[in-house]
């Protein structure tokens, strides 16, 4: 089990705050940064750092859907089967530019 670090904490937070957030357009792009930010500090293995936050949309989702039963007033829209989707390919896309980009970065600096 890998011990979480204050970066991932915080991206893990910004993917709950996107599912906690609905079925509009912010829900992917906060998991695609989530995502991203856990990929440019860690490049290895960058599905695992999708996965998480993907993790943390689904549980802001659940939360969401939780305060709309519960409360019954509150706004919140279910993500749609594209929204979900859209959600989905962001996260393994981001993650997968961010850990290049810490790759890239890392041989940069040792050839420099």
């Amino acid at each position: 089990m890998i011990p979480l670090t204050g970066v991932t904490v915080w991206a893990l937070a910004i993917g709950f705050l996107g599912g906690l957030g609905g079925g509009d357009a912010l829900g992917p792009l906060f998991t695609a940064l989530g995502a991203f930010i856990q990929g440019c500090t860690n490049p290895r293995a960058p599905w695992r750092w999708a996965i998480q936050t993907l993790a943390a949309w689904a549980a802001g989702t659940g939360v969401g859907i939780l305060l709309t039963v519960v409360e019954g007033g509150h706004a919140f829209e279910a993500p749609s089967q594209l929204s979900a989707g859209l959600t989905v390919v962001a996260a393994y896309a981001s993650a997968g530019v961010g850990a290049a980009l810490a790759w890239v970065s890392s041989r940069l600096a040792r050839e420099g």
